[in-house]
């Protein structure tokens, strides 16, 4: 996938816009160790393992021309979408020496690629705004009092 050839792009968020985390949460490391992204390897390895689809999300994204899922986690992104019946047109993971906060990481996909991208569609307000304050359409999938919803903002 050579994503300086795409015209149009449709980007999910993986974790908590299309793959509910909550169980997984407890392996989350916390303060400054959250930082290390060797640090989140047993969460995410969880997170693959019992990590259940959110319907709202998955709905928006089997609805989606050529969805790409970017990611912060770095590994077992394609193995979970083949578990649940999903079929990105590609899948873009952190790579293991970038320390970049999730916003950052995503702030420079955004920086990059922005003129391409059709649809953003997260979980994360931050990341939401700054997509949209470059003019990209922009879905936030949102979970007030437990249930998930979706909101076009």
């Amino acid at each position: 996938m050579n994503l300086q050839n795409m015209t149009s792009m449709n980007v999910f968020d993986l974790d908590g816009t299309l793959r509910d985390v909550t169980k997984s949460n407890f392996l989350a490391p916390r303060g400054n160790a959250s930082r290390i992204n060797k640090n989140w390897h047993n969460w995410q390895r969880d997170a693959n393992e019992h990590g259940l689809p959110i319907e709202q999300g998955i709905a928006l994204f089997n609805s989606a021309d050529k969805p790409i899922i970017l990611t912060s986690s770095q590994f077992g992104t394609a193995d979970w979408c083949k578990k649940h019946g999903l079929v990105p047109y590609g899948v873009i993971e952190r790579q293991a020496d970038d320390e970049l906060i999730p916003f950052e990481y995503k702030k420079a996909f955004i920086d990059e690629f922005a003129q391409q991208i059709n649809l953003w569609v997260d979980d994360n307000t931050q990341v939401c705004r700054y997509a949209m304050r470059q003019g990209i359409k922009v879905v936030q999938i949102a979970a007030p009092k437990g249930k998930q919803s979706c909101r076009l903002i």
